[in-house]
């Protein structure tokens, strides 16, 4: 899908009030998205006068990129929502014409044997009736869309979203390590002992810097990987060039980690 492309967004609601005013509140949550062109919503409320709404949801059923199966009870109540929209929604999933999302509006047992494969919102599957602000639950909701939208538009965004979790492991382990470190160190240089102590294990101190470098480093060139924009125009010329950048990247860690074990014997 090109990635100017709006998403098309279908929501699947069951006939309630109650629901079709939640429908409608996270719909103003989503406003931004569509202003911004990420998104085209629709929902049975837009059928316009004269129009078959069943074929016409049949049509946008059919068409949608993105479903949102907003549960609840009444829509897994309903014959007509379940045995039409719900199951062939799960079927369109399963066969990757569309990407199905749960919105938890209510409370429902067992609602994870039907929906257990597909992604839940909101965070942490706590149903927007569980939340003291509604507000708060629609934010959660709203962000997890954006990121399936993107997900979505960009075949790249998976590998930059494994990169940024990486990174900020590698972060915290480092400073976690450098900390440990620092603080070794202290306590050899102000111990009795501390200059022949420090004279003893003052190379094994270094070994965890040396490890850090070398995850950095590792770091920095698989990072280097998440920025290569591939376009299906492109030659194999230029994608050849792009696996040679790869392979020099490898080699460059090659010659790193030859050189912190060159390090590693003299020390």
């Amino acid at each position: 899908m090109p990635s100017t492309k709006a998403i098309e967004l279908l929501y699947c609601c069951s006939d309630s009030q109650k629901d079709e005013e939640l429908q409608q509140r996270l719909e103003k949550h989503l406003s931004l998205m569509k202003r911004q062109k990420v998104i085209n919503t629709w929902h049975k409320g837009m059928t316009g006068a004269g129009e078959e709404w069943e074929k016409e949801i049949t049509t946008r059923l059919n068409t949608a990129d993105m479903i949102l199966l907003l549960i609840s009870s009444d829509l897994i109540y309903s014959d007509y929502h379940w045995e039409f929209l719900v199951q062939r929604a799960m079927k369109l999933h399963e066969n990757r014409q569309a990407r199905v999302i749960a919105i938890l509006l209510c409370p429902y047992d067992n609602w994870k044997s039907e929906f257990g494969n597909i992604k839940i919102l909101p965070h942490d599957n706590k149903p927007v009736s569980k939340w003291k602000n509604y507000d708060h639950a629609f934010e959660s909701i709203a962000r997890g869309i954006r990121e399936e939208a993107k997900a979505l538009t960009d075949p790249y965004f998976p590998l930059k979203k494994s990169f940024k979790i990486i990174g900020a492991g590698v972060k915290s382990l480092a400073q976690s390590i450098l900390g440990n470190t620092s603080s070794t160190t202290y306590d050899l240089l102000s111990s009795r002992n501390g200059k022949q102590k420090f004279r003893r294990q003052g190379q094994v101190s270094l070994i965890p810097v040396i490890g850090i470098i070398f995850v950095l480093a590792l770091f920095s060139q698989l990072r280097n990987l998440s920025t290569i924009h591939l376009s299906e125009s492109k030659s194999r010329t230029n994608l050849k060039s792009k696996q040679t950048d790869i392979s020099t990247g490898w080699i460059q860690l090659g010659v790193i980690n030859k050189a912190l074990q060159f390090f590693l014997w003299k020390t």
